[in-house]
């Protein structure tokens, strides 16, 4: 049996990957950078990060 493919790309252009999604780190990021920006967060102000605030525990 040969799979068939609607493109003209070739039999294998329907199995291709695209990459369009953002890690968590990207995320996380994007949105550290953006409540910034708002001043969301006080100058000199420390984010702490919460998985080594649980590991220490």
């Amino acid at each position: 049996m040969t799979p068939r493919s609607s493109s003209s790309e070739g039999p294998m252009s329907d199995l291709k990957v695209d990459r369009n999604a953002k890690t968590l780190r990207e995320l996380t990021l994007e949105k550290l950078r953006e409540a910034i920006v708002q001043a969301y967060f006080r100058p000199g102000a420390r984010l702490w990060n919460a998985r080594s605030a649980t590991s220490s525990a």
